[in-house]
């Protein structure tokens, strides 16, 4: 099944063309997890803070569905 994946801030490294922070389509196994985007992306666990899946916050062990917005945004330092 096919998602739609962001990466924001520093995490733009990870985007499997090397094009930042563009959104992109990713094929993943139907049924699969919010963890297993991460997992092929090779976004290591301290590497994420945040994900929100169609706007709405997620935890890694969610399941995903054909077409969602998966947004990723890393840990944020400073003040």
């Amino acid at each position: 099944m096919q998602v739609k994946v962001v990466l924001y801030a520093n995490l733009g490294r990870f985007h499997p063309r090397g094009e930042g922070h563009k959104e992109f389509s990713l094929e993943v196994p139907s049924g699969a997890s919010v963890g297993a985007v991460l997992d092929t992306l090779k976004i290591p666990e301290e590497e994420h803070r945040q994900i929100f899946v169609n706007n709405q916050h997620r935890k890694p062990e969610e399941p995903l569905e054909e077409g969602d917005r998966v947004a990723i945004f890393p840990p944020v330092a400073g003040g």
